[in-house]
């Protein structure tokens, strides 16, 4: 009591990054008020105008300098600015716009305060070292030199900031700490702040991974998003404490840590050239320790969006249980609450996670080692739905798969219809003739011989995920084992034979070599063939104007592959050559920034290790 409150401020230094696109940033020689839009996620929450009270607000309401938000015990809102930054609000929190305005000079100034409650802040990296991002709490001051981090406001005033990737300066009567990724301090009123010290280690991680072409965005039980939703493409980040990779980077990965039990939703929507996808869903404990493994694959054109959902549970000590992904869906839209800024293209270092932060976790199929978790059997049956109607005819998704596949009744054999006997006719008297002499009859032939089962394999990379399939089994359990007898994974058929799994391809399959697999239900058997290749890209690039090459290599002749970039709007495609090598190129579209850009290439789900190319 008595005690001077002391301010946090928050301060974004925005050294390297995106660049707000011109027709965005005011020409007029004075700064103007930066676009600012309120999104409900969950619950309510209201808003006061200067000193007015406070009001119900609605979602998408657009917000000005002086405006307080204040949700509800059980409201969730976003607050999106003008450069893509955003502010997740938890409930029972309260915050002031205090500005928001973009100068002529092209430097973005967000200035706000919390008073109280819980924040997540995911603030993008500008090109100005004048641009900044502040928050003010009562209790300390702090800048931000990283991209993302958690504000806790405790109704004594007392201030623990944590940081989740990039760095945090803090700093409260005259003493300034640094906090590093992973870390936190806390700050009581009137107190220097803590030592950094190393944030409780999580108590579960999940995460979702996705070979493209496509996107994957997934949305939590409260409706927060974190993942890659297809406008612009954008990296949204409104789940507290998630890491994403961004566009143009494959596998695409989402990790939450501190997974809360619930239902989480997958959305999958396929991009050009469209074509096949592999899904993961896994979990590991607070030590590391695999929980469960899931996965799903599909495939469509372009554009086509998959639907499917985890439901997980959560024990006394955090680890999580789950009972596999749900069944791929047609979906007309991802259940989001996201709003898009209009942004240019951004180079990787535009605020997004580095990638070396993502935990060593097993990559669930990703990677050798680890099995795919069979889901439990499940004794309903559900139909497959049709594709939306699309103006485009053919756009139907060309499969639908998922690590259960949907039981198909067996199809009945045909019935021949024996021909009518011929109208009877008069019967002449018989004319004498010689006797004849009789004719064997013939042989019967023996009924055919069944075929038997089929294994069906592929081309993958060595310690990648592969999905094969198999027709004609029983629906007993089938383990399928490596050429030296290996189990890799097992799975059991549907009601029509059928069965489509992932498996990790292992690490020393030999490049270039058909290597024999074998499926095994105890009574029958079959065999089929991986081939193994290791393809590699190498990118050559200059300047922000000059054209930008790529040469591959070590890819499966004949087969068609896909160049991505955060560069480009729509990948490039091609037919590899018989020797297995590619050459493309393709120049920088207009308003493309100098910096590190990430060039990946694929055929299907074979990857290649993703090349930086830094323009000039």
């Amino acid at each position: 009591m008595g005690s001077k409150p002391v301010r946090i401020l928050l301060v974004a230094l925005l050294a390297a990054g995106v660049l707000i696109p011109a027709a965005l940033i005011l020409t007029q020689q004075r700064a103007a008020a930066a676009s600012m839009t309120l999104t409900i996620i969950g619950g309510t929450a209201d808003v006061a105008r200067g000193t007015g009270g406070f009001a119900r607000a609605a979602d998408g309401q657009v917000l000005s300098a002086g405006d307080r938000v204040r949700t509800a015990d059980s409201g969730h809102a976003v607050v999106t600015f003008l450069d893509g930054s955003t502010i997740e609000i938890e409930p029972a929190t309260t915050i002031t716009v205090v500005q928001a305005v973009a100068a002529a000079s092209g430097a973005i100034t967000i200035q706000l305060e919390q008073a109280i409650g819980r924040t997540w802040s995911a603030v993008q990296r500008l090109v100005r070292s004048d641009s900044k991002f502040e928050l003010r709490t009562p209790a300390t001051t702090a800048t931000v030199r990283g991209t993302s981090f958690v504000t806790d406001v405790r109704a004594s005033g007392a201030t623990t900031v944590a940081t989740t990737d990039g760095t945090v300066e803090v700093s409260a009567q005259g003493a300034t700490v640094i906090v590093p990724a992973g870390s936190l301090t806390t700050v009581e009123p009137s107190s220097t702040p803590s030592p950094p010290s190393l944030a409780p280690r999580a108590r579960n991680t999940l995460r979702f991974g996705l070979h493209s072409p496509a996107h994957l965005i997934v949305v939590d039980a409260f409706g927060r998003a974190c993942g890659i939703v297809p406008a612009g493409p954008t990296l949204v980040r409104q789940i507290p404490g998630c890491l994403a990779t961004e566009p143009g980077i494959d596998p695409q990965l989402v990790d939450l840590p501190n997974a809360l039990a619930g239902t989480y939703s997958v959305v999958i929507e396929t991009i050009a050239p469209g074509g096949d996808f592999v899904a993961t869903a896994s979990a590991v404990d607070g030590a590391g320790t695999l929980s469960f493994n899931y996965s799903v694959s599909g495939g469509g054109p372009p554009g086509t969006k998959f639907g499917s959902s985890l439901t997980v549970e959560a024990g006394p000590t955090g680890a999580l249980s789950a009972k596999g992904l749900g069944k791929l869906s047609l979906v007309e839209r991802a259940p989001t609450h996201v709003v898009v800024m209009p942004t240019s293209p951004r180079p990787t270092a535009s605020g997004t996670p580095d990638t070396t932060l993502f935990a060593l976790l097993p990559r669930f199929g990703f990677t050798a080692g680890f099995e795919v978790t069979p889901p439990p059997s499940i004794s309903s049956t559900s139909a497959t739905p049709s594709p939306t109607p699309s103006a485009t005819e053919s756009a139907a998704p060309t499969q639908i798969v998922a690590s259960e596949p949907t039981p198909v009744p067996p199809t009945a054999p045909p019935v021949r219809t024996p021909a009518p006997p011929p109208p009877p006719t008069s019967t002449p008297l018989p004319t004498p003739s010689p006797t004849p002499q009789p004719t064997p009859a013939p042989t019967p032939s023996p009924p055919p011989t069944p075929s038997g089962p089929t294994l069906i394999g592929g081309f993958a990379a060595p310690g990648s995920l592969l999905n094969v399939s198999g027709h004609g089994w029983s629906t007993a359990l089938i383990t399928i084992s490596w050429e030296d007898g290996r189990p890799l994974v097992q799975v059991t058929a549907n009601d029509a034979g059928d069965f489509v799994v992932a498996l990790a391809v292992p690490f020393d399959a030999s490049i270039g070599t058909p290597h024999r697999f074998t499926a095994s239900d105890g009574r029958l058997s079959a065999s089929g063939f991986i081939t193994a290749y290791a393809p590699s890209i190498s990118v050559s690039c200059t300047t922000v104007t000059a054209a930008v090459s790529v040469v591959g290599s070590g890819w499966p002749p004949s087969a068609r592959y896909a160049i991505r970039s955060s560069m480009l709007a729509t990948p490039l495609s091609g037919t590899v050559a018989g020797d297995g090598a590619f050459s493309t190129s393709f120049t920088p579209p207009s308003g493309v920034l100098t910096g590190d850009y990430q060039i990946s290439a694929s055929v299907g789900s074979l990857l290649a290790e993703p090349q930086t190319c830094t323009l000039q």
